[in-house]
């Protein structure tokens, strides 16, 4: 079977390559367009970095504070809890310490001999 090709003539086809260069109303619009965009955005861009720089950057330094903060706060916590397990004191109260203290007082204390050790 014989291959059918159409043939175009030399004027269409310099129509053609001329439509694909841009003429000068889409160079104009093009260029317009993209001037609107600058000088209409650029103001809201520079709203935006002053509302960062004012707002923003502080509300950070806060929040970086207060989890220092808290984290010093829990870290004193966690020493004061161990401390007070080591001594043996979780479950004691104020009047029993009070009274400890008083047989502690009250004791006599007798030095140890090696007599005392023998059976």
């Amino acid at each position: 079977m014989e291959e059918r090709r159409l043939r175009r003539s030399p004027p269409v086809e310099a129509r053609r390559r001329a439509r694909e260069q841009p003429w000068c109303q889409e160079v104009a619009g093009r260029a317009t367009a993209e001037c609107a965009a600058v000088c209409c955005c650029f103001p809201f861009a520079v709203v935006e970095l002053v509302v960062l720089a004012a707002v923003g950057v502080p509300a950070a330094l806060c929040r970086r504070a207060l989890r220092a903060r808290a984290r010093c706060r829990r870290a004193s916590r966690t020493a004061a809890a161990k401390k007070k397990e080591m001594m043996g004191m979780d479950s004691v109260s104020k009047g029993e310490l009070q009274q400890r203290h008083e047989r502690l007082k009250n004791l006599q204390f007798v030095p140890l001999s090696a007599a005392s050790f023998q059976r």
